[in-house]
């Protein structure tokens, strides 16, 4: 009788063995749940994992198994996207709030290597990166988040910066408008231009001398903001002056008491007065 007994004993644990032994190698939900949070982004939390459908792709004794799952996933902090760049500045636009959640979706394909699975995530879509990123991960000297107090100083900046141009223009058109009334006036004396000394005198003549040693007496008068000029004589190389034909017609761009500025047809040209 006892040998009967333990007769049966043996054949039911030989059976249990072999029940296990002969059960199916495949990766667990929770190491599938460990893969996936140790491969999201540190800003954002695994809120819950489950595994919707596996199958292995491979055999017994080369498992590959692929697994469907579904997850949640939440913001750990405030999540930001760039909106637009400028030299100055990164602004962003806040695109995810801290907290909310996301569903995401996908496949992990594991592989029985050393005894251990290996892993291989690929999540559908792109909703990771679709929440956006922390402020701290924006690379940029200086970033403003867009409907932010900083933003509405940033612009209220500019707009003074702006006005004051503005300001600084009209101001710079009203005293050229001013300088160009007195040009006559201005002109009177001794001017230093890229090859020359022009000598303006007040009785309508001004008198050159080239750096390349000539010389011209030339007539001029004012006309609103134009400078007319007639020739008059030129020294010829013998050392004996000649009538000189010709003239030209210049629009000041800019007097002031220390420098003009002129157009001649396509080219401009500046003086200095010499002191």
């Amino acid at each position: 009788m006892k040998q009967i007994i333990r007769t049966i004993l043996v054949g039911v644990f030989v059976s249990i063995i072999m029940v296990a032994c002969s059960g199916e190698n495949k990766p667990t939900t929770n190491e599938l749940k460990t893969t996936l949070t140790q491969n999201i982004p540190g800003h954002c939390k695994l809120n819950s994992f489950s595994v919707e459908a596996s199958q292995n792709f491979g055999n017994k004794v080369e498992p590959v198994y692929g697994s469907r799952f579904k997850a949640s996933i939440i913001a750990a902090t405030d999540l930001y996207k760039k909106d637009k760049s400028n030299n100055e500045v990164v602004f962003v636009r806040l695109v995810t709030q801290k907290g909310k959640q996301t569903e995401i979706f996908g496949k992990i394909t594991s592989k029985l290597y050393q005894g251990a699975w290996r892993h291989n995530i690929d999540i559908d879509g792109d909703p990771i990166h679709n929440l956006g990123l922390p402020l701290n991960q924006i690379s940029a000297a200086r970033v403003i988040i867009r409907g932010s107090d900083e933003e509405k100083k940033y612009y209220t900046k500019i707009e003074q910066k702006e006005k004051e141009l503005r300001e600084e223009r009209k101001r710079k058109e009203v005293e050229l408008r001013n300088n160009i009334a007195i040009t006559e006036k201005i002109l009177i004396g001794s001017w230093r231009d890229n090859n020359s000394l022009l000598t303006y005198k007040s009785d309508g003549t001004y008198y050159v001398k080239f750096d390349s040693g000539g010389e011209a007496i030339r007539a001029w008068r004012v006309e609103g903001d134009l400078l007319i000029v007639t020739y008059k004589k030129k020294k010829t190389k013998n050392g004996k002056w000649e009538t000189a034909n010709g003239g030209y017609t210049g629009k000041f761009i800019y007097i002031d008491q220390n420098k003009y500025t002129m157009q001649v047809g396509r080219n401009t040209w500046s003086a200095k007065r010499v002191k």
